[in-house]
């Protein structure tokens, strides 16, 4: 269910005339966190990312949410990174964009309303140039599904290389394994 709607979230984006060519990237969050992602925020801008947030249920039915991250910089600093300069993309440009790429279509099984949007205000961004906007958006309720079957399952993609953290008593990584699995490509 997340990973259908996560999918038509970016190809919705990645579909809309005049995004694509503006945007160093189009994704998913990245799996990374602290200054790895902060590194990442920086050579990517400006993008968007899509990361899916809390499901509700309530009797027999589903609603998602799901934000897009919009992340730009500007030399000349976080006003002009936030409004643009008229050369550089600003926040506001990359709100609108997702805004028309998602608000009040149908996109997977259901439709999708943005509720609220908000400047992320962080010092890490600050210091790195940066400055961030997070859209939210609603879906309107699916029917939770009643069984699995294989098409359940062809949402996934195949487990093809696992990775395993050895700690020690006092919770210290001591040790490191990744094991890629029959019919995975290493990079």
């Amino acid at each position: 269910m997340l990973a259908l709607h996560e999918n038509a979230l970016l190809q919705a984006l990645k579909g809309q005339p005049g995004i694509k060519d503006r945007l160093r990237a189009i994704d998913s969050l990245p799996k990374l966190f602290g200054d790895a992602l902060l590194k990442k925020y920086v050579a990517d801008a400006p993008a968007l990312y899509v990361v899916p947030g809390r499901i509700t249920f309530r009797d027999d039915a589903a609603t998602m949410e799901f934000t897009v991250a919009g992340v730009v910089r500007n030399a000349a600093g976080q006003d002009a990174a936030r409004k643009g300069d008229g050369i550089d993309l600003g926040c506001d440009h990359l709100m609108l964009m997702a805004l028309v790429a998602i608000n009040d279509k149908r996109l997977g099984n259901c439709s999708w309303n943005a509720t609220s949007a908000e400047m992320a205000d962080d010092e890490l961004f600050e210091k790195a140039g940066i400055s961030a906007v997070e859209v939210k958006f609603v879906s309107t309720a699916i029917a939770m599904p009643t069984s699995l079957d294989d098409d359940a399952f062809a949402q996934l993609d195949d487990f093809l290389r696992m990775h395993g953290d050895f700690k020690n008593s006092g919770g210290n990584v001591v040790a490191a394994m990744d094991i890629d699995l029959p019919g995975a490509s290493t990079p």
